[in-house]
């Protein structure tokens, strides 16, 4: 059995995130179907999984384990191998009737209605997961029109949603329920200076915005809510808003998502104590690898700090989390630059794929083969300098990590570098420590940026 370790939120910034990460058809969204399970699992008392859902075989068995920090559990697992039936138990009696209060809400990865409509629908936050119907990655989800309608008629609750969709479009929405000369409902949007659009012309991200934002905007402390794949069809401004958004609103409530973007790796967040689990393929098993906090915590202030290599965790290097085995560390951004150049020059060409811009040097290799380890990754190779100093970390290396291929080319360097001048000393913007603007700089600092600010907004 595998298991998800979800991020605890303590009132920072991203604190309770859970970020499932992974290459396609590696697993994610089924982790997303046993917490649909869960929610389900809270509101009946048998729960149904058909045998195309019990991925593998008719003989298959479902076991699912919701653990709480009280002790407490939630589980649902099959009755028998080979049946679609499962009970309930909880807190590991079966025969147990007193439920665990636990709000989930889960957000499969198809976000879409139709765009005319009826009043037919679930307004309860678990709509997605009420009545009893099996968790769906493909069907239209026409019930969530429910949460539209109870949204429309509150103004408040209303006020709040459209702040929110103002926050990650960067631009004034509003929309309101219209009904058509067929007698059915349709969206109306509207946009500040003119513009607007039916739901039959709205785009699929902006309609997988209406089902994320509705998730968060009435979500409370206790709050699960659960996300497959929030970035779809969004443009990437939006999605580092949302995920903005979601880190604000992770910081005291626990939210799960699955995602293949690097932008929604967030290491700030990491260094709040948001949680990463890479789930991969091994024997045709979907297993999930969760590093260990304190290499979570190393990787974070490392990169947070790094400012001559803030790249080596950055978009491109945060791909390592969407990869498949295979992966070749270079010591820093030269040696990716001209290792094409290297491959050329000797006619060779190197299966699998170079981790983003370079470990960030060779000191710091160590830290980032031990994060691969602890993602899974079984085939990692290194390639590193051949000077007197790198060498001595090379054997340290392949004495460390000697299930990995650490190896070093005959150069110094990756490429001949002439000797460089000192610089003199110049004073900066932030103190010495760089945690704050100097004091004398702080005015003048405030003036210029809401200068800024004032000119960006007024677009």
């Amino acid at each position: 059995m595998e298991t998800v370790e979800l991020a605890v939120p303590d009132g920072q910034l991203g604190s309770g995130l859970t970020i499932l990460v992974g290459a396609n058809n590696s697993g994610k969204s089924s982790v997303i179907e046993a917490f649909d399970a869960v929610y389900r699992a809270t509101r009946q008392s048998a729960v149904s999984f058909a045998a195309d859902r019990r991925h593998g075989g008719e003989d298959r068995e479902v076991q699912i384990r919701l653990n709480r920090l009280d002790g407490r559990s939630i589980g649902v697992e099959t009755l028998r191998a080979g049946t679609s039936e499962a009970r309930v138990v909880w807190d590991g009696d079966r025969s147990s009737t007193d439920r665990v209060p636990i709000e989930v809400t889960v957000l499969p990865s198809r976000r879409q209605f139709a765009a005319y409509f009826s009043r037919y629908g679930e307004a309860d936050r678990g709509w997605a997961s009420t009545g009893g119907n099996e968790f769906s990655r493909s069907q239209n989800r026409d019930a969530f029109v429910a949460r539209l309608f109870a949204l429309h008629e509150n103004e408040d609750r209303l006020t709040t949603f459209n702040q929110l969709l103002r926050e990650v479009t960067g631009r004034s929405l509003t929309w309101s329920i219209d009904l058509g000369a067929q007698q059915q409902y349709f969206l109306r949007f509207s946009e500040a200076g003119g513009g607007s659009h039916t739901s039959d012309g709205l785009g699929d991200g902006l309609i997988s915005l209406l089902f994320i934002l509705d998730a968060l905007h009435d979500s409370t402390p206790s709050s699960l809510i659960v996300i497959d794949e929030p970035e779809l069809s969004l443009h990437p401004q939006y999605v580092a808003r949302l995920g903005a958004l979601l880190a604000r609103f992770a910081a005291d409530r626990q939210i799960v998502f699955a995602t293949h973007s690097p932008s929604l790796v967030d290491w700030m967040c990491i260094a709040n104590g948001a949680r990463v689990a890479r789930i991969y393929k091994e024997d045709g098993r979907s297993i999930i690898a969760q590093p260990r906090r304190e290499t979570l915590q190393a990787i974070a202030s490392g990169h947070l700090t790094n400012t001559h290599n803030p790249h080596v965790f950055g978009p491109r290097g945060n791909e390592v989390f969407f990869q498949e085995d295979g992966l070749l560390v270079l010591e820093g951004q030269e040696d990716v630059i001209y290792l094409p150049t290297v491959l050329r020059s000797t006619g060779l060409n190197l299966e699998g794929s170079v981790f983003g811009w370079g470990a960030g040097g060779a000191a710091r290799v160590a830290t980032v083969l031990t994060l691969f380890r602890e993602l899974g990754f079984r085939t990692v190779a290194v390639l590193l300098d051949g000077d007197t100093q790198t060498l001595k970390i090379r054997s340290e290396l392949k004495s460390e990590f000697p299930e990995y291929c650490i190896e070093s080319h005959p150069g110094d360097d990756i490429r001949t570098k002439p000797a460089q001048r000192e610089r003199a000393t110049k004073p900066g913007l932030l103190t010495d420590d760089g945690k704050s603007v100097r004091p004398e700089h702080v005015k003048d600092t405030t003036a210029t940026l809401t200068r800024i600010d004032t000119y960006l907004r007024s677009r």
